[in-house]
């Protein structure tokens, strides 16, 4: 069964991760025009932490 054909809603890609495999992947996904967000994984809680509030509150006081 085509898992496409009869969808209507548009799709949307996550990709998990801005190593080497995650670039290339959202290289190759942006060149045939799919719709994507990046994510990263932050080992540090204190960088975790910075990154979600510069997300959501546009930067770090």
């Amino acid at each position: 069964m085509s898992a496409s054909s009869n969808n209507s809603r548009p799709l949307t890609i996550s990709i998990i991760g801005a190593g080497i495999g995650g670039l290339t992947a959202a290289v190759a996904l942006r060149r045939n025009d799919k719709e994507l967000q990046m994510k990263l994984l932050a080992y540090d809680p204190i960088q975790a932490a910075q990154q979600f509030y510069q997300e959501r509150f546009g930067g770090v006081n």
